[in-house]
């Protein structure tokens, strides 16, 4: 924000002018949604992956456990120690991004993307959405009848996996939306979150009430487009509204 200095008698009173919130707004919640989009491709996937694997649910439901900020944290201190490790012993060159989270660039935006994706339980509900989905599919008639007619059990489960994984989205989508404020932070990129965090910091409001309604506008049509999602997917969701 920039002020300009209004003289009115011997004192000076300064008069705001201010960018336009909207293109602000705008400007930044792109920049978000390159984040929010690939960590919830990132989950979907990695749920229905790791259903499919002869793996722990508790294991995965622990490590996905873990808040946003703390998984952050650690992987930033993680892949720092890491590299400046592999960097001392001359088996690699000092990396242009290190260290973390002091240069922008792809490798700041993978790691926070992984953070969105996997901490804060999101990829916990959606593998024990895969789970119990998977299980009850394979006895299912269809599915049975499918398998005889010699169609890909793979695709079938994962056609008729989808709307569960839409509503569990669905549900996390707040969630994931208010993830975004931490990485942005933590890996010092620019977007709606960390301009959200600023907004607060310096007390400009009409740009904190436009974030916080641009944010209430993305969870509201994820769940909407979930929602149209699951009852194009799944016919039974149609004839119980109709019922």
């Amino acid at each position: 924000r920039q002020y300009l200095g209004q003289r009115k008698g011997n004192s000076l009173h300064p008069r705001p002018r201010c960018a336009d919130v909207k293109s602000l707004v705008w400007a930044a919640g792109s920049q978000s949604l390159g984040l929010l989009l690939p960590a919830m491709g990132i989950t979907m996937a990695l749920g229905l992956g790791l259903a499919l694997l002869p793996l722990r649910g508790r294991l995965v439901r622990l490590l996905s456990v873990v808040p946003t900020f703390m998984a952050s944290f650690l992987l930033i201190n993680g892949v720092n120690a890491g590299v400046w490790l592999l960097v001392e012993r001359g088996t690699i060159p000092r990396p242009t991004w290190f260290a973390l989270p002091a240069e922008r660039g792809p490798v700041p935006w993978a790691l926070a993307v992984a953070v969105l994706a996997v901490a804060s339980g999101t990829l916990g509900e959606v593998h024990s959405a895969c789970s119990l989905g998977i299980a009850q599919l394979r006895e299912a008639p269809f599915v049975l009848a499918s398998r005889a007619r010699g169609d890909a059990s793979l695709r079938v489960l994962a056609r008729n996996l989808l709307p569960q994984l839409a509503a569990v989205l669905s549900s996390r989508s707040a969630t994931l939306v208010g993830g975004v404020v931490v990485v942005e932070k933590l890996f010092l990129l620019n977007g709606a979150g960390a301009t959200f965090w600023n907004a607060c910091l310096y007390r400009d409001y009409p740009l904190v009430v436009g974030l916080s309604l641009a944010a209430a506008a993305t969870v509201a049509t994820l769940r909407l487009l979930t929602d149209l999602l699951r009852i194009t997917l799944d016919p039974r969701l149609r004839t119980g509204s109709g019922g």
